[in-house]
């Protein structure tokens, strides 16, 4: 069996000064504060930022307004939050790709992962999930593999864009298979698991959050949790624990895959 590792994080980030900007500001907030979300409305990250930001609303006593700007790998909403007024009143859910791969894999960023955002604090952890339409005929990883090798146009899979982590992880997992898997970039998980669900394209790695209810519903089969340890809810799903992601996924970060838009 593969040995494989991997994992959404998202981070609630803000611009640089935002603390400075705090401590000064007695009366914070005094008006709704903006929660930018850089992937589409109804994907997993969208969904934690609207039940996190109702419940902050309240205690901060001004509203969280939730405002979407996919595309780009969150590159679009990376930019626009970084030239914002470091007030404290725009937020951003930054995920992996957003402050760690994004660096390395796009040879021009309009913004600076480590200059222009400071970290409010850590939402939220996904594990990925392998899933694919229940008319594909495996139920697991070594069917899966076999059956992709006997494609002779290869398979064609989903991620809510180029260069998110949903990317990565499926990249390393057909380097490591030795499948020929094709991307079809969205903007966003929900119309990726959308057609996913809907045999557009067979297969996509999907986070816990984004691919709950089409699991648990049927829509979608698991193949495996790319994680060391079974998840609480996702008990039935065995792990596929690819370890080699994070080793393989620095050496190609600057190797080959470097520089991908």
């Amino acid at each position: 069996m593969l040995p494989l590792k991997h994992c959404l994080r998202f981070a609630l980030t803000a611009c640089l000064a935002v603390t400075s900007a705090l401590s000064s500001a007695q009366t914070y907030p005094n008006h709704p504060i903006e929660w930018v979300v850089p992937y589409a409305a109804g994907g997993g990250t969208d969904t934690v930022a609207r039940s996190l930001g109702q419940a902050m609303g309240t205690v901060l006593g001004q509203p969280m307004v939730i405002v979407n700007k996919p595309g780009a790998a969150t590159n679009i909403g990376a930019e626009y939050v970084a030239r914002a007024k470091a007030d404290g009143y725009v937020l951003m859910s930054a995920d992996t790709g957003t402050l760690a791969a994004n660096p390395f894999i796009y040879s021009k960023l309009s913004y600076s992962a480590e200059k222009d955002f400071a970290p409010v604090g850590l939402t939220v952890r996904f594990p990925m999930i392998l899933v694919v339409n229940p008319n594909v005929p495996a139920h697991n990883l070594k069917e899966l593999i076999a059956w992709a090798k006997a494609q002779a146009n290869g398979v064609s899979y989903a991620t809510p864009g180029a260069g998110s982590p949903h990317h990565l992880a499926t990249e390393l997992f057909r380097e490591m298979a030795g499948v020929n898997l094709s991307h079809v970039p969205y903007r966003g998980a929900a119309p990726a698991v959308q057609d996913v669900v809907a045999g557009q394209v067979p297969m996509m790695f999907v986070d816990t959050a984004s691919g709950y209810q089409f699991i648990t519903s049927g829509k979608l089969r698991p193949i495996g949790m790319a994680s060391a340890k079974r998840v609480k809810n996702f008990d039935t799903i065995p792990t596929t624990r690819l370890e080699k992601l994070r080793s393989l996924c620095l050496a190609r970060l600057g190797g080959s895959c470097r520089h991908i838009g």
